[in-house]
C-alpha cells in the first residue's frame, strides 16, 4: 500500500476528536489571502493567479477572531450560512484555505460570478 492519500474534497474535521477521520461532507475550497487592518473599506478581489484577496478593514485582536471576521464576509457575499464556511489551514497565516460545506462546486462558482462577474472568478479546489 505504501503512502499516504488524503481525502479531503471538502471533508470537514471530526469534531468529536476522533483524529484524522473525517465526516466526508461535500463542498468546495478556496484560497484566500488576507489583509487585516486596511485603510481603505473592507473588499474583495481576484488576483491574476485566481486567488481571493479580501482586504478587511476590521483590526482584530488575534487570529481566531480575523478569521471570524473573514467567515462573516465571505458568507455575507457569497448569501451562505456562516456555519457553512470553516478555516481549515493557514490559521495564523495571511493565505488561508477556507472550505465551504453543503455546496456544490458549480452552485459556488455561479455565486462568485454574481459577486465578481463571470470572467474573475476565484479558483475553486
Amino acid at each position: 500500500m505504501g503512502g499516504t492519500q488524503t481525502l479531503f474534497s471538502g471533508a470537514r474535521p471530526n469534531r468529536g476528536g476522533m483524529g484524522r477521520f473525517r465526516d466526508g461532507r461535500i463542498g468546495a475550497a478556496l484560497l484566500v489571502h488576507v489583509t487585516a487592518n486596511a485603510l481603505s473599506p473592507t473588499r474583495a478581489e481576484v488576483t491574476h493567479d485566481g486567488v481571493l484577496h479580501i482586504h478587511l478593514q476590521h483590526t482584530p485582536t488575534d487570529e481566531q477572531e480575523l478569521n471570524e471576521s473573514l467567515v462573516n464576509y465571505l458568507a455575507y457575499i457569497l448569501a451562505l450560512p456562516p456555519e457553512s464556511i470553516e478555516v481549515v489551514a493557514g490559521h495564523h497565516a495571511k493565505g488561508k484555505v477556507v472550505a465551504f460545506y453543503d455546496v456544490s462546486p458549480v452552485e459556488m462558482e455561479k455565486r462568485l460570478a454574481r459577486h465578481f462577474g463571470s470572467d474573475r472568478t476565484p479558483t475553486i479546489w
